[in-house]
């Protein structure tokens, strides 16, 4: 379903993300990235990982709707 397809997306964005962020510690190194990653990143890190078991329920339940409306 176009949903699976969704939430591999939104999976592939967070890893991007994830690399980009990494790199960033090369060159912002002070207590504000830190502060930035717990208050930003690793809440977005979290709610990423709801949406995507989310969208596989739904994905489910959606897919068992078609199924008995067939």
């Amino acid at each position: 379903m176009k949903l699976s397809y969704s939430e591999g997306r939104l999976h592939g964005t967070m890893k991007n993300f994830q690399v980009v962020w990494e790199r960033s510690q090369e060159e912002w190194q002070d207590q504000r990235r830190a502060e930035f990653e717990k208050q930003y990143v690793q809440e977005m890190e979290g709610i990423i990982k709801m949406g995507g078991g989310s969208i596989a329920e739904l994905s489910e339940i959606l897919g068992s709707i078609i199924k008995k409306c067939s």
